[in-house]
């Protein structure tokens, strides 16, 4: 009898035990999904920082190529990567899709080829704010079973110049 009660007591603990195993890899799966989110979102502020420093060197006006009046990109939501910029709907639009190129960089494709597919969409919103600073918002999605996860940051650009 004594011995039963011994295994019962050990097989509820190991039960305990493989449970918090299960949990940790779970959790450990999901937060590195939050960090890719967090770089590819910050990433994506980046190239438009970029865009803005280069009209800067080149002396156009600082929002050319991100919302001017007078260049294709105006405020709206866009994906963009390297590679330049592509008008979407929505975060769900498949254009906003991110795949892993030849050169494994994240990237949009219209026709993805033999780009591996990814589980992560992409967009960043543009909004003027006033005529010296403009609101970017990056948005990442990705689903994992059952579950949307969705990672969002935003800045503002000046042109403190």
């Amino acid at each position: 009898m004594e011995v039963l009660a011994v295994i019962f007591i050990i097989s509820f603990g190991l039960l305990g035990v493989m449970s918090l195993v299960n949990q940790n890899v779970q959790v450990g799966y999901i937060n590195h999904n939050n960090i890719i989110a967090s770089q590819l979102c910050q990433e994506s502020l980046e190239l438009c920082r970029n865009i803005r420093d280069n009209n800067w060197l080149a002396g156009n006006n600082w929002k050319t190529g991100i919302n001017s009046a007078t260049n294709i990109i105006q405020d709206g939501t866009y994906a963009i990567d390297y590679m330049g910029i592509t008008n979407v709907t929505n975060i769900n639009d498949p254009l906003a899709k991110l795949y892993i190129d030849s050169n494994s960089f994240y990237r949009h494709l219209v026709t993805p080829g033999t780009a591996i597919t990814t589980a992560f969409s992409r967009t960043i919103t543009v909004k003027t704010e006033t005529a010296a600073s403009t609101t970017l918002e990056c948005a990442v999605q990705w689903q994992t079973g059952q579950n949307i996860h969705h990672f969002i940051t935003q800045t503002v650009l000046y042109d403190w110049r």
